[in-house]
């Protein structure tokens, strides 16, 4: 038999903030390990993926708020009702368990956009989220997403 693991493609994407790290994989089907700094080491805490996820949708970006317990995911390839408009999944950890908590999608969704594709978490919580592909004015214009993290409100909506 073939004893060769089947690569996983983790550090596509890796954040980390205050001890706690996330790493994405290019692959489909793959979770987003989660470690937490102890010492030295970033040792596994769990890992995450998301619940309405199709097998062949990976999960590219990730975005860490430490003081928050807050991880967002970017599945830019996730298909809702438009073939790969993408889509963000927010996990939250509380007494010591991580769940999802959040589903963001783009107010103006449109084939192929990639929502998702890129992540930061800001200092004040605010969470961008990058829509390389997305149609606005014209084809592929792209756009990035402002959300507040912590109160879960739109700030700005896609400006170029």
């Amino acid at each position: 038999g073939n004893n060769t693991p089947t690569p996983q493609g983790y550090g596509y994407d890796v954040s980390v903030d205050q001890g706690l790290l996330a790493a994405a994989s290019y692959r489909a089907n793959t979770p987003v390990a989660v470690r937490r700094r102890s010492g030295n080491d970033f040792l596994p805490e769990t890992t995450l993926i998301p619940s309405g996820l199709a097998a062949n949708e990976p999960l590219w970006a990730v975005a860490v708020d430490g003081a928050a317990e807050r991880i967002a995911v970017g599945a830019p390839q996730h298909s809702v009702s438009l073939t790969r408009q993408g889509a963000v999944f927010v996990f939250h950890r509380q007494a010591g368990n991580w769940q999802q908590s959040q589903r963001l999608l783009s107010s103006t969704p449109n084939s192929e956009a990639q929502f998702g594709e890129e992540l930061l978490i800001a200092d004040d919580g605010s969470l961008l989220v990058g829509a390389h592909s997305e149609t606005r004015a014209f084809r592929f214009e792209g756009a990035v997403h402002v959300y507040g993290m912590r109160s879960d409100e739109v700030l700005r909506d896609g400006f170029e």
